[in-house]
């Protein structure tokens, strides 16, 4: 993800966190080097250490996501935790400087 899509993510989260919904004119992130389910567990965890609040407008947020415009947002709302590899380990080879 580049920095500009980065920066537009954080600011659609603090937006939900401050006003319980994703501003009225979004845009869509590119394809990013991230699987549809670590976005997931990386939303999740985000949606967890707030309070668990808002998860309808978090689902709508992970399918800003090219990877998921072919996925129905009922998937995403059942799997929204799911992740099966070793997430910590994945972020180590996610994350660059």
């Amino acid at each position: 993800m580049n920095e500009n899509d980065f920066l537009r993510l954080t600011n659609y989260i603090f937006f939900i966190i401050e006003k319980h919904c994703l501003p009225e004119e979004t845009l869509q992130f590119n394809f990013t080097p991230a699987s549809i389910e670590f976005i997931r567990k990386t939303v999740h965890l985000v949606y967890i250490e707030i309070g668990k609040r808002d998860k309808e407008v978090f689902v709508l947020l992970i399918h800003l996501f090219k990877q998921l415009e072919n996925t129905n947002s009922e998937t995403t709302k059942t799997k929204f935790s799911v992740y099966s590899g070793e997430y910590q380990n994945d972020i180590k080879n996610m994350i660059t400087y």
